[in-house]
């Protein structure tokens, strides 16, 4: 029996060829060699979890080579060899601590296969294991330890000596409660196995969302959306996460991939408007949320997208009323700011000083609705709310050159020339192209050079 020549699933024989897919019999092999390797480095490593729970890894990725799984497999057989051995030992001074060990290691493997997959990470198994691998422990230490090392002891020794380690192997359990118990390490640990869990990823990147680190959570939502195909509550999480942090680009990369794989709904479809938004690509964006509108009347990114199309093409009230429908319809934090700078060119400074006060209730370093605030400041003609608030923008964000020109055009009017100045510098070599520029530089030097210069006022300590 040969391989025939140019056919690689095909063996031949004397008389004919038989069709065999070789090559997918090999792959299903390899893949059943690395689960096996995987399903025993698991099982070794749950019973390293119950002893140090505190400590040890919750889970651990797949082996990626043939090298890695045989590893693995050759340090399982050897770990749980030598458990086997011991329950064996075990047995042979007391038959019921051999059967103890026994159990605790097909418990191990039992628990490796269980929780696999979205059951996982292999942590939530050590309830069960950790009971099993203690009491194996204590009855060791009871009788064949004992009767090994010190035949002598009385029953009130061994007694004693079994209880100690089973309060011992509570206690190790009950101190790692917080840790075996958080979803979030949980989470992380699953991830560690598997990229792709979308459950997981998502519950990751929540929290790392409520935490303020949008960069982590994006990267764990993008590890998702790129580690397994159709995973589009990640790439749809990512790109949500990517609108607010202003990557329309990743963002419509990331949309563009899961319309492909999994169809456009009216969410997707609001969020690519408002990223085409972001790359001024308008038309685009306005026909995308129109699309989006005709699945969802209520779809707050087309919303949204709508009122910063029609705001460039310079139709304030149209915007406005967009505005108003993009917050109705929960946008966050990034609609608010959009209603609340409207309102603020309408003259309405109450009902603009609301929507940043609801921003910064929820993100008290919210730059951009401080800034907001601090020209609804400057509108009361309340010069110093108005400065701290706009240096507050700057330190907060140091690339917005809004805040640097409001800061510029207060200072000028308060007649703190050089301070100005020194506002204008610094926005001319932070944006040399800021069409601003020329006119802001003509107001500051028509001030005479005799002119009395004022200095502006420092903010008072604390805030306002």
């Amino acid at each position: 029996m040969i391989l025939c020549q140019g056919q690689v699933n095909s063996v031949c024989v004397r008389g004919g060829k038989i069709r065999l897919p070789i090559g997918k019999v090999a792959g299903e092999c390899k893949a059943m060699f690395i689960t096996f390797s995987d399903v025993l480095w698991r099982a070794l490593l749950l019973i390293v979890i119950s002893v140090a729970p505190w400590a040890a890894p919750l889970e651990t990725a797949t082996p990626s080579t043939h090298v890695a799984a045989v590893a693995r497999l050759l340090l399982s057989l050897v770990g749980l060899g030598a458990l086997t051995l011991a329950g064996k030992w075990a047995w042979s001074r007391w038959r019921a601590c051999g059967v103890l060990v026994w159990l605790a290691i097909a418990a191990s493997i039992v628990a490796s296969i269980g929780y696999w997959g979205a059951r996982g990470p292999l942590a939530r198994g050590v309830w069960i294991e950790g009971p099993l691998v203690w009491i194996a422990l204590a009855s060791l230490a009871y009788r064949p330890l004992l009767d090994r090392y010190k035949p002598s002891a009385s029953g009130a020794a061994r007694g004693l000596s079994g209880a100690a380690l089973l309060a011992l192997g509570a206690a190790n359990l009950l101190s790692a409660h917080a840790r075996l118990a958080d979803p979030a390490v949980l989470s992380a640990a699953l991830l560690n196995r598997d990229p792709g869990n979308e459950n997981a990823a998502i519950a990751r990147a929540d929290g790392l969302r409520a935490a303020g680190q949008l960069d982590a959570a994006s990267r764990v939502l993008g590890d998702c959306a790129t580690a397994r195909k159709g995973s589009c509550r990640c790439a749809d999480r990512a790109a949500c996460i990517a609108l607010q942090s202003g990557s329309s680009q990743r963002a419509l990369q990331l949309l563009d991939g899961a319309g492909a794989a999994c169809g456009w709904n009216g969410s997707r479809l609001g969020m690519r408007a408002e990223a085409l938004m972001g790359l001024a690509r308008m038309d685009e964006a306005m026909r995308d949320a129109d699309s989006a509108l005709a699945l969802n009347g209520r779809e707050p990114h087309a919303s949204y997208a709508r009122s910063r199309v029609l705001q460039v093409r310079g139709d304030p009230q149209q915007s406005l009323i967009w505005a108003r429908r993009a917050v109705d319809q929960c946008h966050g934090s990034v609609g608010r700011i959009q209603l609340g700078m409207l309102l603020l060119q309408s003259h309405d400074l109450d009902q603009a000083a609301e929507q940043f006060d609801a921003v910064l209730k929820i993100d008290a370093d919210h730059a951009q609705a401080i800034y907001g605030r601090g020209l609804v400041a400057q509108g009361r003609d309340r010069y110093r709310d108005a400065r701290e608030d706009f240096l507050r923008t700057l330190q907060l964000d140091p690339s917005l050159s809004d805040a640097r020109y409001s800061l510029a055009l207060l200072t000028y009017s308060a007649g703190a020339r050089d301070e100005a100045r020194h506002h204008l510098d610094k926005l001319a070599a932070m944006s040399p192209t800021d069409p601003r520029l020329p006119a802001l530089r003509s107001m500051l030097s028509a001030i005479g050079a005799g002119a009395p210069t004022a200095s502006a006022p420092n903010p008072p300590a604390g805030g306002k």
